[in-house]
């Protein structure tokens, strides 16, 4: 119902429900309520900004939300890794959340299990790619990168994954050295979308070194 007042009295329900009997299930519907809650308070945040962008106590409030917001959804995630060890769907959410908190060798770790499930592979091996790019594992990330475009059956389409896709994985060819490679994907990337980051800018840099 998107009504925080009716969300809160669920709450109160699964948990009282919980702790009678123990079925984790009924805690896991808690923190999928709350994490739309915060979901939902961040983009009404945000749309509050745009009416008002020179506001910097919103944008303070917005910058704690997003903070809290991702302390909770680890905390959440790694719980039900615990709960559910061999659900792979789950260990990438916590894979995802360990890679947005910077803690990337724990990251790795999640996301080479969850790059076990078909619906999740690309994915996983997407931000694996851009945790070994982190850590400064760039040969394992050129190759981690390229295995995620092979795998992902729009690579060819310029969708917004696909074009998220192909710009790592030019990056990750630049810090290789792969000169050539990486001009040819920026290519590819700004006659898709020519605004798309700083695909231009470096696509301009390197053929300019060329």
């Amino acid at each position: 119902m998107d009504d925080e007042p009716h969300e809160n009295i669920a709450i109160e329900m699964l948990d009282q429900a919980f702790k009678q009997t123990h079925i984790y299930r009924f805690k896991m519907t808690i923190g999928d309520i709350r994490i739309k809650q915060f979901r939902r308070n961040i983009n009404r945040l945000r749309d509050a900004i745009k009416a008002d962008p020179a506001n910097k106590d919103l944008v303070h409030q917005l910058d704690h939300l997003r903070k809290d917001r991702l302390n909770y959804e680890l905390g959440e995630f790694e719980e039900r890794t615990e709960h559910m060890p061999t659900d792979m769907a789950v260990r990438f959410e916590y894979g995802l959340r360990l890679y947005e908190v910077g803690r990337y060798d724990d990251a790795i770790v999640s996301l080479q299990q969850a790059q076990n499930n078909p619906k999740a592979r690309v994915d996983a091996l997407h931000l694996l790619g851009r945790s070994f790019m982190a850590q400064k594992m760039i040969p394992e990330a050129v190759d981690t990168l390229k295995k995620s475009l092979d795998e992902y059956d729009l690579a060819p389409s310029g969708d917004k994954k696909s074009k998220e896709i192909h710009y790592w994985y030019a990056r990750a060819l630049e810090e290789n050295k792969n000169f050539a490679e990486a001009i040819d994907i920026y290519s590819k990337i700004i006659r898709w979308e020519i605004g798309y980051r700083d695909a231009r800018a470096r696509l301009n840099a390197l053929r300019g070194q060329a």
